[in-house]
């Protein structure tokens, strides 16, 4: 662009200068700044003319620094064209958003943020709960919690990464990075703040590395060779056996039997459940919205803020009733000791991990879970895992897009699958679950007591 010698009016533009007197360039476009006011007109060599303001913007590079960017204002010649009054004023309304933007961003710290954003975001109870916790442990008193939104910068998130990573929190860092993501675009879009810098932030900047889990109980039964008795056979049949509460036991072999979330199951009510005129469970169990994790819904399970169906097999059917037995009366499936309210979403996990807890016995250091079940440690969500692989087996017949939607994930067959193809695939999930349970019956398992 360039500005040749033009000399506006002294007293500021005219409507009659700038439709007549107000010279076009040969080529591309040149800028005339109104001695009254901040605003300038553009002049086309096409003979097109606009009003622009340039207002102060911070970098999106996480500098945090700023520079002047042009915004049109309206034309200023035509049918629609705004007077130069108008041009000046929507120029000062404009300044003074930008203003206001710097100075409210001022009182907004990072935490600020969390606790005006955490509200209304749409997450899950567990994972409202794991937000929580990492709001609560380290970015509350944390220095990039302190920082003000203007002044954040991309270096500041990966040093509070860093931290985390240095104190062994290795598994949350995705989570955290995630929680970041969202509340500086929530941050962008109300105007507290005009760049994320958690943007272009990848773990792979920190230099983390977080192995993925694969552990399942074995499926050996398949091999002639191997002689051992299956991990699964070994879980069922022990599981029960292994002390603690009942009908937490129970609830493993429910989540089994399932293969739903360690955390959906455990904040169950038995009004989600379908039941027979004595109160016992007989086919459906309707999870909620607010506690089914997103990439459910791409399977149509809680899409659009829609409860998802679970057909429960047979062998579900008898654990739950067993479970009714004992917790039945109260709202809960897995009720605190008080009963007013589910136990920690975290239970299963934390229990399980008790089982396996380390122990020395004359001179001999061991995890004792290994003597109870025989097999090396495992987590809740390895029974998931395990379903899905269970699934796999030939004789079950389950197509592998099938076993993807019994535990909730999305196949993508192409780009526009998920747009074009609705289908909740809810009858064959319900089979799928009824052919593992026949399975499981014939190796002489199923849901009565142990």
């Amino acid at each position: 662009m360039t500005q040749p010698n033009i000399s506006p009016p002294k007293r500021g533009f005219t409507p009659a200068w700038v439709e007549n007197k107000a010279p076009l360039p040969d080529s591309g476009h040149i800028e005339i700044t109104d001695p009254k006011s901040a605003i300038r007109l553009r002049c086309y060599a096409s003979g097109k003319k606009v009003w622009v303001g340039y207002i102060r913007s911070r970098s999106r590079n996480g500098s945090g620094r700023s520079h002047p960017k042009a915004k049109v204002l309206g034309a200023a010649i035509g049918q629609q064209a705004l007077t130069v009054s108008e041009a000046r004023q929507k120029h000062d309304e404009l300044l003074g958003l930008a203003k206001s933007v710097e100075q409210s961003t001022v009182r907004r710290t990072v935490s600020d943020l969390y606790l005006e954003y955490s509200p209304q975001a749409k997450w899950s109870d567990g994972a409202r709960k794991s937000s929580d916790s990492i709001y609560n442990k380290w970015l509350k008193d944390s220095d990039l919690g302190k920082l003000a939104l203007v002044d954040v910068t991309t270096p500041d998130v990966w040093r509070f990464l860093k931290d985390m990573s240095s104190a062994g929190i290795r598994t949350h860092h995705n989570k955290a990075k995630s929680i970041l993501n969202k509340m500086f675009k929530y941050a962008i879009s109300a105007g507290y703040c005009k760049h994320n810098p958690t943007r272009e932030l990848s773990l792979d900047d920190l230099n983390i590395v977080i192995e993925s889990r694969d552990r399942a109980l074995d499926i050996n039964d398949l091999d002639e060779f191997d002689e051992s008795t299956p991990e699964l056979i070994e879980f069922w049949q022990k599981v029960e056996q292994s002390g603690g509460r009942d009908y937490i036991n129970i609830g493993y072999k429910i989540l089994l039997s399932i293969g739903c979330r360690p955390s959906e199951l455990l904040g169950a009510r038995w009004a989600e459940f379908s039941l027979d005129g004595d109160g016992y469970p007989t086919g459906r169990w309707v999870i909620p919205a607010s506690r089914i994790k997103s990439e459910n819904k791409a399977m149509g399970q809680g899409r659009k803020g829609k409860d998802c169906v679970v057909i429960l097999s047979d062998l579900t059917l008898q654990l739950l009733g067993r479970l009714q037995k004992i917790t039945g009366s109260g709202e809960w499936l897995f009720p605190l000791r008080s009963g007013e309210g589910p136990v920690d979403h975290n239970e299963f996990s934390h229990t399980l991990a008790a089982k396996f807890k380390t122990v020395t016995r004359a001179g001999v250091t061991k995890k004792e879970g290994i003597a109870v079940f025989g097999m090396p440690s495992f987590t809740p969500h390895d029974l998931r895992r395990s379903l899905r692989t269970y699934l796999s087996v030939p004789e079950l017949g389950v197509a592998p897009h099938v076993a993807e939607a019994v535990l909730g994930h999305q196949v993508k067959f192409s780009a526009t699958h998920k747009v074009y193809d609705r289908y909740s695939l809810m009858q064959e999930r319900g089979e799928a679950l009824q052919a593992f349970g026949h399975y499981l019956a014939g190796k002489g398992l199923d849901g009565g007591a142990a």
